[in-house]
């Protein structure tokens, strides 16, 4: 399931691009070795933005986390500005 980027309306928006995506890709590990199937690829945010490093954390990105990492603690506070 996903949802359209609501762009401006978002913390994680900076008026060009997506920051979670970006601190996704760049500090969270990869979780998958090949770039798995997708149905929303072609409308996706993320894969636009990020390319395959998104992809490869996407299986990782949840919304209800009660037992979040440190890393993805930082990662959200870094990407909300």
């Amino acid at each position: 399931m996903a949802t359209a980027c609501a762009a401006k309306v978002c913390l994680h928006f900076d008026g060009q691009d997506c920051r979670l995506a970006k601190q996704i890709a760049e500090k969270l590990p990869a979780v998958i070795q090949e770039l798995p199937p997708c149905s929303i690829r072609r409308d996706c945010r993320w894969w636009q933005q990020e390319g395959k490093a998104a992809c490869m954390r996407c299986p990782q990105v949840i919304i209800d986390n009660y037992n979040p990492s440190e890393v993805a603690i930082q990662v959200s506070k870094l990407a909300g500005g």
